[in-house]
């Protein structure tokens, strides 16, 4: 599952134009622990540089029986693993002829039958989800400052979080697709979404813009 989950991975980071990074993580810790210790105080541009020097997923060798990190890389899987869990288990469930389920496992996927009135945090509004999978990429998810200008979606071309959007939702027939989209979404201009979606068929993005904010 790791090996296929990795794969996923590597291929959504083609997909998206290196939008999708499952290699950010050493940067990630970086922001994490800078802001925990310093509130204050903005990141070093030159640490963020260098990090993201790190942040090559071509450096990943992906063989049959193992993977191969290049020195200094580290792995984050949390734009994608919640879906591919979620796909599992609804693939389980499937296999066993049952219907009607919604399934939460950090995104959501509805099996066959019924439809799902689905509420978004902060939203008034709803999604009616009969089949396939949402996911939703917001900052506010995991803010690593009070104001909320850097948090855990970082945007691959510059080091820095993404503000352009409060929420980007993803419906896909499969819960990982949904889950990568919105995050590579999220650090994307609208103009390149079209490409992006058109590798996934069946999946739509809603947008949900933010008053811009200024990073130190």
């Amino acid at each position: 599952d790791f090996r296929l989950l990795l794969g996923r991975s590597l291929a959504a980071w083609e997909m998206s134009g290196g939008a999708f990074n499952p290699a950010l993580q050493p940067l990630w810790r970086y922001l994490a622990s800078h802001f925990a210790e310093t509130p204050g105080a903005a990141p070093d541009r030159g640490e963020i540089a260098r990090l993201l020097g790190l942040a090559d997923p071509g450096g990943i060798a992906l063989a049959a029986g193992e993977a191969r990190l290049a020195p200094g890389m580290a792995l984050s899987l949390n734009g994608i693993a919640q879906g591919y869990v979620t796909d599992r288990v609804a693939d389980l469930l499937a296999a066993e002829g049952l219907s009607d389920i919604l399934i939460d496992m950090g995104e959501i996927r509805a099996l066959r039958g019924r439809a799902w009135d689905i509420a978004f945090a902060g939203s008034p509004d709803r999604l009616a989800l009969a089949g396939g999978a949402v996911a939703q990429s917001a900052g506010r998810g995991t803010p690593f400052t009070a104001d909320g200008a850097w948090h855990h979606l970082i945007d691959p071309a510059t080091g820095r979080s993404a503000n352009r959007f409060a929420a980007v939702t993803v419906k896909a027939p499969l819960a990982a697709d949904a889950d990568w989209l919105s995050t590579a979404l999220y650090v994307l201009p609208p103009d390149r979404h079209g490409a992006v979606l058109a590798h996934v068929a069946g999946a739509a993005a809603r947008l949900t813009p933010r008053l811009t904010l200024r990073q130190p």
